[in-house]
């Protein structure tokens, strides 16, 4: 093992038997060789932890742990970290090969908490997509409200972790952990809702390094009520953490990503329409209001508190599938 490792890469695995070997190929196969990868094996019940055991590189650490999750396993992994920096791969992606010496690179000229790169989304028919706008830009955080409402609302800090590096320090002193995947959904964006509330300092690269190999029948491309609610977890968490928290631009960021969610969200008609009643969301709703001063939008958040409840879904359903 070498000496000084820059940054420990951090792969949870469940049942990725089909992808694991490409991804930690694509991962040692970095420019950038002072690095530890720490696999985290979450309890797969396919051959997963077999393929692993076949990888010989003193680089690779393997952990293993009862099925609790990803969020539990990238933070065990965490606790294991050694490196200066810390990244996340999940085990049916790869990345580019000068991924992390351009991304600490980075990271130590601009003296960045955080560095982000572009994601490639790959399809199942071999086409790609570079999935953000986001010019070369190196922002320091003056201000939370202004930061929420400009790079977060906007999606230009992206709701992932797998496109970023984090100073190993500024994760520890802050402690930023993922929750369980039993009480929210989608625990990278409320990790980075925690980052962007501490960071000072962060660098956005343009270029895309991270290859997300896109499936329609993920659990990110599936829409319920039921993942409606646990996001709604998750905000209520943030505040309850955060008292701090800029308010109403999160409360913007929230409404956004509900109301996508249930645009989405086919049937469950009844559910829906207890969805637009719930507290939380009607004050999201109030909180996105206040945040943009433009007439329009003023309305059309009037229209989604006060319009007839079938009109109001029917709003939803049509706006937010536009907006995304």
């Amino acid at each position: 093992m070498v000496d000084s490792i820059e940054i420990s890469l951090i792969v949870p695995a469940y049942n990725v038997e089909n992808t694991i070997e490409n991804c930690i190929n694509s991962i040692l196969g970095q420019t950038l060789k002072n690095i530890e990868v720490i696999v985290v094996d979450d309890a797969s019940t396919d051959s997963t932890a077999e393929i692993l055991r076949t990888i010989h590189d003193e680089r690779v650490v393997l952990l293993r742990q009862e099925h609790l999750g990803q969020g539990a396993a990238r933070n065990y992994g965490m606790s294991k970290a050694r490196g200066s920096y810390i990244g996340f791969v999940d085990g049916d992606d790869t990345v580019e090969n000068c991924m992390y010496e351009k991304m600490l690179k980075c990271a130590k000229a601009n003296n960045a908490e955080i560095v982000q790169c572009n994601i490639n989304d790959i399809f199942p028919d071999g086409t790609s997509a570079v999935q953000m706008n986001v010019a070369d830009a190196v922002v320091t955080k003056k201000d939370a409200h202004r930061y929420f409402i400009k790079y977060f609302y906007k999606n230009l800090h992206s709701y992932e972790v797998c496109n970023k590096t984090f100073r190993t320090s500024f994760v520890k002193s802050r402690n930023l952990f993922f929750e369980s995947n039993d009480l929210v959904y989608a625990e990278d964006l409320l990790f980075n809702l925690e980052a962007a509330l501490y960071l000072h300092r962060i660098a956005f690269m343009k270029e895309a390094y991270y290859n997300y190999f896109q499936c329609a029948d993920s659990h990110s491309k599936t829409y319920s009520s039921a993942k409606v609610k646990k996001f709604c977890a998750l905000f209520s968490l943030f505040f309850q953490k955060h008292e701090d928290a800029p308010r109403p631009e999160t409360d913007a960021v929230a409404l956004l990503i509900l109301m996508t969610n249930i645009a989405r969200t086919e049937g469950e008609k009844k559910e829906i329409r207890a969805l637009c009643r719930r507290s939380d969301i009607r004050e999201y709703i109030r909180g996105s209001r206040r945040c943009n001063p433009r007439f329009l939008h003023k309305f059309f958040m009037n229209a989604l508190l006060y319009l007839p409840m079938s009109l109001r879904v029917a709003l939803i359903k049509s706006h937010y599938r536009i907006m995304e």
